[in-house]
């Protein structure tokens, strides 16, 4: 995956941890909730839903497994193993594009927006000003009927 690729829903991420298995015999058991917790992080940061976490324990030679690096082949005894982790990606936290206000043309949707965060000032003028996708979503949430009455009532 390229930087500034899009995620699409299906695909499957991972992350790998090579470890010692003389040392750690369930590297489940011992990292397995902060790999689940840094999947989870690193996801929600990046606004994407994924499955929990499936783990593999690979050996060196097994398909896809890189070579065994050179920390961990200098001490010896080790009986080197990667523990791999895989999610799928479930979906968006939140839709890129609005449905309603999709449908509607750049100056009506700017109009929707401006009644909405001035409705929004008069009820809440403590609160931060609206941002362009919290209108998109109160847009979207009032239905078409409730956006028809407000154009009609604001054209000039």
């Amino acid at each position: 995956m390229e930087a500034g690729e899009r995620i699409k829903i299906g695909a499957t991420l991972e992350t790998a941890i090579w470890y010692d298995a003389n040392v750690t015999p369930d590297p489940i058991a011992v990292s397995g909730a902060q790999i689940a917790d840094a999947f989870k992080h690193r996801c929600e940061t990046n606004k994407i839903k994924v499955s929990d976490p499936k783990f593999k324990i690979l050996k060196p030679g097994d398909d896809r497994v890189p070579e065994v690096p050179g920390w961990l082949k200098k001490v010896s005894g080790v009986i080197p193993r990667l523990l791999l982790a895989e999610v799928i990606v479930l979906g968006t936290l939140e839709p890129d594009i609005p449905e309603l206000v999709g449908d509607l043309d750049k100056k009506d949707l700017q109009r929707l927006r401006a009644v909405t965060r001035r409705q929004h000032r008069k009820t809440r003028p403590h609160e931060k000003p609206l941002s362009n996708h919290e209108c998109d979503k109160i847009i979207n949430a009032a239905g078409i009927n409730v956006v028809m009455e407000q154009l009609r009532s604001t054209k000039h």
